[in-house]
């Protein structure tokens, strides 16, 4: 057994050495470029093909013209791995979008709803948070007003036992009321 792709290939290796008549023929799709449009273009190929196998005599079991089947067939088996490769991140591809254009589908009727739910949302967060804002206001002014009354009765009490007081402060003198 010899190498594919050389004159010691197996005799019914169709890529034998030799046996290509024609460059190959690939399909290329670009990144813009439709699946449909690529199979379209595959399909033309093959219609070709069919239509040349026809008129001439040799066809392969495909109903292919065995030179031009040899034609289309990749140079090596690396080349061979990358179209297959190719040929499945295509279908990925295609199967993404699909799932994609699905989702969006469902999506974007239900996104108004969905706005409007959110716009709630912050609504009511913000509401939420203009009441404890208001509620801290109110409890800081709470204690305030209650340490203001605490050193209010502290100043009284103070005020009430140094005029009780037997000792004589400087503002009694002052005031001429205590003892000479």
């Amino acid at each position: 057994k010899g190498r594919c792709g050389t004159e010691t290939a197996p005799a019914k290796c169709l890529r034998r050495a030799g046996a290509q008549a024609g460059a190959s023929q690939t399909v290329e799709v670009e990144e813009g470029d439709d699946v449909a449009a690529a199979r379209a273009s595959m399909k033309r190929q093959l219609e070709h093909l069919r239509s040349e196998a026809s008129t001439s005599g040799a066809t392969a079991p495909g109903g292919f013209p065995s030179a031009e089947l040899v034609a289309l067939a990749p140079a090596d088996e690396v080349t061979g791995e990358l179209l297959s490769t190719q040929w499945e991140l295509l279908q990925v591809l295609t199967r993404n979008r699909r799932r994609l254009r699905t989702m969006l589908q469902r999506l974007l009727p239900a996104l108004p709803a969905e706005e409007a739910h959110l716009r709630q949302d912050l609504e009511s967060r913000s509401e939420v948070e203009r009441y404890l804002g208001k509620l801290r206001e109110a409890r800081r002014m709470l204690k305030r007003e209650r340490r203001e009354k605490e050193q209010a009765a502290q100043a009284a009490a103070a005020h009430a036992a140094a005029a009780a007081s037997t000792r004589v402060s400087h503002a009694k003198r002052e005031a001429g009321q205590g003892p000479e």
